[in-house]
C-alpha cells in the first residue's frame, strides 16, 4: 500500500517498484525477500505477479480531482481512501467527519466505482470504518472491502487495557489494605482503652489501698502514742509509790531516833 499518491504518475512508480524488470523497476534480490521463503520458493520470479496487491491511498485534494485516473492505471488493484489526512488536506484537520470532508469522500468513492473493476481495468474501492462512519455504512456505498482497525491501534489498545487492569487491581489491594489498616487500628484502639480502664482501676485500687494503709497507720500511731501515755503513767505512779515508801521509811527512822 502507497501513501499519498496524488495522480497517475505517481501511481505508474508505485506499480514499478512492485515489478522486477523488464516490467518495473523493483531490485532483484528476491532470494532474501520473506516472500520467496527467503529464496526456498524457487519459482518465486516465475509466479509474484498473480500474488501481489497494490494498493492505492488517496488522502489529498489533488489526488481526489485525479482518482478516476489511478484508479485506471494498470496493476492498481485498489484505491484505499485516507479520511484522516484528506480531511488536514481541506483545512480540518483530525475532523473527517466534517460536511466538507464527507462531500469530497463521496466524489472519491464514485470515482472509483465508475471505472468499474469487476471489468478487469479498474480498481476495486477500500476503506476504514470509522466511528461515525460505520462499516455497513461503507457496504452501502458500495465499498469492496472495509479495514475495522490497525494492527499498531489494536497493540495499542490492548497494552492500555492491561495497564489500566494492573493499576486498578492496584488501587483495589490498597482499598482491601486500608481496610485491614482501619481494622487494625480500631482493635488496636480498644485494646488501649482496655489497658486505660485496667489503669485506672489499678490507680483506684492504689487509692483505696493507700487510704487503708493510712488508716491502719494512723491507728497503729494511735495505740503506739496510748502505750507511751500508758507507760509514762505506770512510771509516775511506781515512782509516787517509791516517794510514798520513802517518806515513810523515813518517818520511822525519826521516830526511832527519838525514841533512842
Amino acid at each position: 500500500m502507497f501513501p499519498m499518491i496524488d495522480g497517475p504518475k505517481s501511481a505508474r512508480k508505485a506499480v514499478s517498484y512492485c515489478r522486477f524488470p523488464p516490467n518495473g523497476t523493483r531490485g532483484s534480490a528476491h532470494t532474501v525477500v520473506r516472500a520467496s521463503g527467503y529464496g526456498i520458493n524457487e519459482g518465486y520470479l516465475s509466479n509474484y505477479a498473480d500474488d501481489l496487491l497494490i494498493m492505492c491511498q488517496v488522502e489529498c485534494v489533488d489526488g481526489v480531482k485525479k482518482i478516476e485516473e489511478i484508479a485506471a492505471v494498470d496493476g492498481v488493484d485498489c484505491i484505499q481512501m485516507g479520511p484522516l489526512d484528506l480531511s488536514a488536506s481541506l483545512g480540518y484537520l483530525w475532523d473527517p467527519g466534517n460536511k466538507k470532508v464527507k462531500e469530497m469522500m463521496n466524489v472519491a468513492e464514485k470515482g472509483v466505482l465508475k471505472s468499474a473493476p469487476g471489468d478487469g481495468g479498474g480498481a476495486y474501492l477500500s476503506g476504514f470504518a470509522m466511528p461515525f462512519d460505520g462499516p455497513e455504512k461503507l457496504k452501502s456505498r458500495g465499498y469492496h472491502m472495509v479495514s475495522g482497525a490497525v494492527d499498531i491501534g489494536m497493540f495499542r489498545n490492548a497494552a492500555v487495557e492491561d495497564v489500566n487492569k494492573f493499576k486498578m487491581s492496584l488501587v483495589e489491594g490498597c482499598d482491601g489494605d486500608d481496610d485491614q489498616k482501619d481494622s487494625k487500628d480500631g482493635e488496636e484502639k480498644t485494646a488501649a482503652v482496655e489497658d486505660v480502664k485496667f489503669n485506672m482501676s489499678m490507680v483506684d485500687r492504689s487509692e483505696y489501698d493507700n487510704d487503708q494503709k493510712d488508716h491502719k497507720d494512723s491507728e497503729e500511731k494511735t495505740a503506739v502514742v496510748e502505750d507511751m501515755k500508758r507507760f509514762r503513767m505506770s512510771l509516775v505512779d511506781v515512782s509516787e509509790d517509791d516517794n510514798d515508801q520513802k517518806d515513810r521509811k523515813d518517818d520511822e527512822e525519826i521516830i526511832g531516833v527519838n525514841q533512842n
